[in-house]
């Protein structure tokens, strides 16, 4: 349960981290499950469900995880407006075959924090867990940008499940930060 635990492993070309001891213990090109029942654990299924949700990572992906691992009101929504951001994308980078989009390489997952709840112990059995996933890309200019997805995660059937945002829509649920403060983790305690 340390930093030490972590490793990284590409999805569609954005590093994602994993840990031996919180997960994912189950991962595929397409999908990625089996995390620890930990406030921990739901940070790492946070990076890999949302990352799994964008465009980016192509329909085998996005279509996998939204129908297997997102739950809530909104995620036929999410799935359509990935569908038609993916299509609108491929089409403009010449991409007809379902692969994955290209991601500048300064596209990284920076860290997280626990937002709900705010005593793991007191929260027993953990339920439901809110996450601040903070991703970090570059401004034209090649200077960062941080922006955190305030994200909510369910126990579900063994696993952790992805509440699709308010209306499908990431943008919802996302917020511009100048850099992340000294609550966010880097998941492996290096550098954000």
């Amino acid at each position: 349960m340390t930093a030490h635990d972590v490793t990284w492993v590409p999805v569609a070309g954005m590093p994602l981290p994993v840990s031996a001891v919180d997960g994912p213990q189950c991962a595929t090109t397409t999908s990625a499950a089996c995390f620890s029942r930990t406030t921990r654990g739901a940070a790492f299924a946070a990076a890999h469900l949302v990352v799994r949700t964008f465009p980016f990572v192509g329909p085998h992906s996005f279509e996998t995880t939204i129908g297997q691992q997102v739950v809530g009101e909104h995620r036929a929504t999410l799935l359509r407006l990935t569908q038609q951001a993916y299509t609108d994308a491929a089409a403009a980078a010449g991409i007809d075959d379902g692969a994955s989009l290209p991601v500048p390489s300064t596209d990284a997952v920076a860290g997280y924090q626990i937002v709900a709840p705010a005593d793991e112990a007191a929260a027993v059995p953990l339920t439901t867990v809110q996450v601040g996933l903070v991703v970090r890309q570059a401004d034209d200019g090649g200077a960062p940008t941080f922006t955190e997805f305030v994200i909510t995660l369910r126990w579900i059937d063994g696993d952790w499940r992805l509440e699709a945002p308010a209306w499908g829509d990431w943008r919802s649920a996302a917020s511009t930060v100048s850099a992340p403060d000294t609550a966010v983790h880097p998941y492996d305690g290096g550098p954000r």
